[in-house]
């Protein structure tokens, strides 16, 4: 190595680099044991979003964030056992699944052009972004993986609010 090179770090047999198994092992350190909690913080989340948003829709949106973040732990142990490609993968998309599911009912809170929908919307995406920092602050690329899933759909929804909103 001449001077000025920086070590590449080495595959592993997941094929991913060192370094972002390391971060990724760190990640499951991190929020493994904090699992129960944050889905009752969710659930207390999605249950407020239901005096403003249609019930079915908070509840529905609970059950694809519940499901998709207890699967996504799931492979996360499992790529913490196994360092297995696929299951760092699905635990990626799943990621993303859970926090659309999330920050949906925020999404229509924004819609309503309501003051009091509006304010508790933009809570539920400070505690989001929130929870992304500290993702990033562990493994980056999940952590722009949940920020993307949770600006596009809000991006998307403003986007049409705006451009069919009547001057």
């Amino acid at each position: 190595m001449t001077h000025g090179q920086e070590a590449q770090p080495r595959p592993t047999s997941s094929g991913l680099d060192a370094v972002t198994v390391g971060e990724v092992l760190r990640l499951h350190a991190a929020i493994q044991p904090e699992a129960r909690l944050r889905m009752a913080i969710s659930s207390a989340s999605l249950a407020a979003a239901a005096l403003i948003v249609a019930p079915w829709l908070a509840a529905l949106c609970l059950a694809i964030d519940a499901v998709a973040d207890r699967l996504s732990l799931r492979h996360l142990r499992r790529f913490a056992e196994d360092r297995q490609r696929r299951d760092y993968h699905a635990f990626l998309a799943l990621t993303a699944i859970a926090n659309v599911a999330f920050v949906m009912p925020a999404t229509v809170m924004l819609a309503t052009g309501d003051n009091y929908a509006s304010f508790l919307a933009m809570f539920y995406l400070f505690g989001t972004i929130l929870h992304v920092t500290t993702m990033l602050a562990i493994h980056r690329r999940a952590a722009l993986i949940c920020l993307g899933a949770c600006i596009v759909p809000v991006a998307v929804a403003n986007f049409f609010a705006l451009s069919t909103a009547q001057d």
